[in-house]
């Protein structure tokens, strides 16, 4: 390992500059932009543990991030809802996947179609292993045993996580697709008069 000094007198963590790719750029705080960072750096991290060795340190984070962008991605469907059908951008603050997933399913099958039953279910599936595993959002950021659900495996396949992680993005992000689509659509025809 480097060698890496103390901290300096006049040091400060948040910093306006940087140069090429470390310099970042606090784009506004939206729910598609917070989520995505969260996916795109539990699948950075996967795919940096692909090429390096092992550091079971990093499975916590990982699934963190995963867990983090399932709930950002159900709220902003919820959100999408209600200005579809309120007018107002909210969503709910809960943290229970659970919860959220069981507000939201029966919308999803009226507006998805009976076409896509199977798929809706095997997401429900995948929505509760996620809430299972860390009902409250918090078994993954502290390792106190009561927050620390058991989890039936000793090992977790990262691959596979990024693999059917991969799908479940893909699944959420065409639901929110679709119901950009209704919104824009209930827009137009508001302004229409139709």
């Amino acid at each position: 390992m480097d060698y890496v000094e103390s901290p300096h007198q006049g040091d400060s963590l948040f910093r306006s500059g940087g140069h090429g790719s470390l310099r970042s750029h606090m784009l506004p705080a939206e729910l598609p932009f917070f989520a995505n960072g969260y996916l795109e750096a539990a699948d950075i991290i996967v795919d940096h543990l692909a090429h390096q060795h092992r550091n079971d340190s990093l499975v916590f984070p990982i699934i963190f991030c995963y867990r983090q962008y399932v709930e950002l991605k159900l709220k902003e469907i919820s959100s999408l809802y209600n200005v579809l059908d309120y007018g107002k951008d909210h969503h709910s603050k809960i943290h229970s996947l659970e919860g959220l997933w069981q507000t939201l399913k029966p919308r999803l099958e009226v507006d998805l179609g009976a076409e896509d039953q199977e798929t809706l279910m095997t997401v429900g599936k995948l929505v509760s292993e996620f809430h299972d595993f860390d009902p409250n959002a918090i078994a993954l950021r502290y390792p106190e045993e009561t927050y620390l659900v058991k989890v039936p495996m000793q090992q977790v396949d990262l691959e596979n996580l990024r693999d059917v992680m991969a799908r479940l993005a893909m699944y959420l992000g065409s639901a929110v697709d679709f119901i950009e689509a209704m919104v824009k659509n209930s827009n137009t025809n508001a302004y229409h008069g139709t």
